[in-house]
This record gives structure tokens, sequence and C-alpha cells, in this order.
């Protein structure tokens, strides 16, 4: 990282000093609020929607919470990036954009090892693209879960919001420029595929969205939403890098066995990713399925870091 970024999280971590989790993401939210009020409405305002889009693909009330509460720390990162960057009006310059790049890791930082697994993952990868172009590189499933709904939230409240350097767009504009096939730019290769059509679909349904949708709007919104999620992705033996995605949402992971040739399954997942089948074969020794020991008789939770 830039040494004004370091020296920028040494000062905020200097005001969170021997706080735990909890108390230090007290202090930086409010931080936050004074140093960053821009930053902090728009991070209520994607933990609105990626809330709405946990709850819509049915996933449990209490990842759903997770992911609401990891969304509002999301850009917490972007206390380390200088006024001159985070402030300006206007685009930016590729350098100060490489500097404002670093707001991901930095989130990381700032939030440190304590934090649950789900509020680390969404800060740091939060920026991550489906097709692999994104801050730190991973692509597909490799992206946590959770981070790929904020994702989508994310770039949904960025477009449709006022900023310092740009005035807020209609919705359902939005919506095309986020759907739109604009491959390795700006458009539907850079979200999950399923998680996009479904809250393509949650926003289609919102009746307040309906009365100021154009028609052409919603006629091209919603073939997209009736598309194949699997034509959004480069395939090989028809899997994007050993997965399948369903048009309902579940996930399949296939391997080619090395005695047969045959395609086999690994492991399938539904629409919340909960694991339902496997994982076998090679997909078992996956580092996703290797946790430490617990230590001290402590039960392991997944959802903390240590």
């Amino acid at each position: 990282m830039d040494e004004v970024v370091l020296q920028k999280i040494g000062d905020v971590l200097a005001l969170v000093e021997g706080q735990d989790f909890k108390a230090r993401a007290k202090t930086l939210l409010g931080e936050e609020r004074v140093e960053r009020d821009f930053v902090s409405s728009h991070s209520n305002g994607v933990a609105y929607f990626a809330e709405k889009l946990a709850r819509f693909i049915d996933m449990d009330p209490g990842r759903v919470e997770e992911i609401r509460f990891a969304a509002i720390l999301h850009d917490v990162g972007k206390l380390a990036i200088p006024d001159d960057i985070i402030k300006k009006p206007g685009q930016l310059e590729k350098d100060e954009m490489r500097v404002m790049r670093q707001h991901a890791e930095a989130g990381s930082v700032l939030l440190g090892q304590d934090a649950p697994q789900v509020v680390y993952d969404v800060a740091k990868y939060h920026h991550e693209r489906y097709d692999g172009f994104g801050y730190f590189g991973l692509k597909g499933e490799e992206i946590p879960f959770e981070a790929r709904i904020v994702q989508i939230a994310d770039i949904h409240d960025a477009l449709v919001k006022p900023r310092q350097y740009k005035s807020g767009m209609p919705e359902g504009e939005a919506l095309l420029l986020m759907t739109r096939d604009n491959k390795g730019g700006f458009g539907r290769h850079q979200s999950d595929p399923y998680l996009l059509r479904r809250f393509v679909m949650m926003r289609l349904i919102d009746p307040h969205f309906q009365a100021v949708l154009k028609k052409s709007e919603k006629d091209e919104l919603v073939a997209y939403m009736n598309s194949d999620p699997m034509s959004d992705l480069d395939l090989k033996d028809g899997l994007a890098d050993g997965w399948s995605i369903s048009p309902n949402g579940t996930r399949t992971m296939k391997y080619r066995d090395s005695v047969s040739g045959n395609l086999k399954v690994a492991e399938i997942r539904n629409t919340a990713d909960d694991l339902v089948v496997g994982p076998f074969g090679p997909r078992a020794e996956h580092a996703r399925y290797q946790q430490p020991e617990p230590e001290n008789d402590q039960t392991y939770s997944a959802s903390y870091r240590y």
C-alpha cells in the first residue's frame, strides 16, 4: 500500500487501540459519520438492498443480519484514503484511482483479525468481479458469497445516488447498465449471474419502481431476468471453472475423474450457498473445508477469524 494510506491506517488504528471488535466497529462507524458522512450514507443504502436481496433468496435470518452488518462496515477502509482523493470533485486520475482502490485492503486491516469472517470478507472483497477482473483477481465462486451480494447492492447504490462528482442515475437506466453484455467492462459480467437476475426480479416486483420504469426498460430487464445465468460466462465442458448454475439458482461443482474421464459431481449448493451434497473427490480436499481445530475447548465458528 502507498505510504500515505499506511500512515492514515496507523492514525485510525491509534483511535481503536486496545478495543475488541464490537467497540472498534462502533468507533470506526462514528469516525465515518463525522469524517465521511457521504460514505456512511452510501453504506446504509448498500446495507438496505444487500439485506433485501439476502432475504429474497431465502437466506437464514442470522446470515441475513450478518450481511446487513457487514454491508454497513464495507467501506470503513475509506477512512484511510486522503481527503484530496476521497472528496475530489470530478473523475480521479489513474494514480489517484490506484490509491482509492486500496480502501478495500485498508478496511480489512482496520476491522482486524477478530472481525467476523463475513465482515472481513465483505470489506476486502466487495470490489471483486465474477469475471476475475476485480481488485484482488478472485473469480466466480472463489469470491465469498456474501461479498457477491454486497457487490451488487454497492454498484446499484453508487449508480442511483448522487456523488460529489456526478448526479444520480434513474434506477431503470442503472439496472440496464448493470445487466448489459459489455464483456470485460461495466455490465453483467462483473456480478454473480444468478444473484444479479434475482436482484432485477426483486426490483421489478416493487410497485414503486414499476411506476417509474419505462416499457422499453422493463422489456429488456425482463428478458435478462429470464435468460440462462450460464449465458454470461466463459464455458468449458458446459461449465464455468467447474461450476454450473441452474436458472433456479442451484450451483453444482463437477470434476473430471482421472480414471474414467467422466464428469462427476463434487458438490451441490442451494440458492443461499448452503452445501446440499458433497464435497466429493478432489473437492473434499479444498481449502474451503479445511478448518482449524478448536482451541481451549471453545467451539470453533466459521464466522470468525482466529
